[in-house]
């Protein structure tokens, strides 16, 4: 959708296409009011558990990212995955809250609390990384090549 009306360069639209798929799942009545709680649970207590659930999910991150490097070329690839899994729990957790707290999902109240949402999840990815976030980023991925490199190298001799 976010390519059919153009908006994929827009950074609230790139959240709100994060926000709403689970936003759905709290609508769904009695069928779905144990998914984000059980998911909730696993991002805070197994998160190699959410790994494997959200596989099925891997093909439509990775056109979202795609989508999201366009419209923030200046944020690195390995910050956006980053960031990215960060807002995935965030948003989880606070709707399993929502929900769990009994709140109404049919009144405009909640209508503002999603929307402040999506706000909050566009300023977090357009946020710029500082300097020292750059700094240990880029550390950290020639700290991995490099184990990777004598990985390899041992297991070519």
């Amino acid at each position: 959708e976010l390519e059919r009306t153009g908006s994929a360069s827009e950074v609230r639209s790139l959240a709100r296409a994060l926000v709403m798929p689970l936003v759905r799942e709290m609508q769904r009545g009695d069928d779905g009011s144990h998914y984000l709680p059980f998911l909730a649970h696993l991002f805070l207590t197994s998160p190699v558990q959410v790994r494997d659930i959200m596989r099925k999910y891997e093909a439509a991150d990775s056109r979202w990212v795609a989508l999201a490097r366009v419209a923030l070329p200046q944020l690195p690839l390995p910050i956006l995955w980053t960031r990215l899994a960060l807002m995935g729990r965030h948003v989880v957790v606070s709707l399993a809250v929502y929900q769990r707290r009994g709140l109404p999902i049919d009144d405009v109240g909640f209508e503002a609390y999603m929307s402040d949402m999506v706000d909050a999840v566009a300023g977090y990815f357009a946020a710029p990384p500082s300097e020292q976030t750059l700094a240990l980023t880029r550390a950290r991925d020639e700290q991995q090549a490099a184990a990777e490199a004598a990985r390899s190298a041992q297991g070519g001799e």
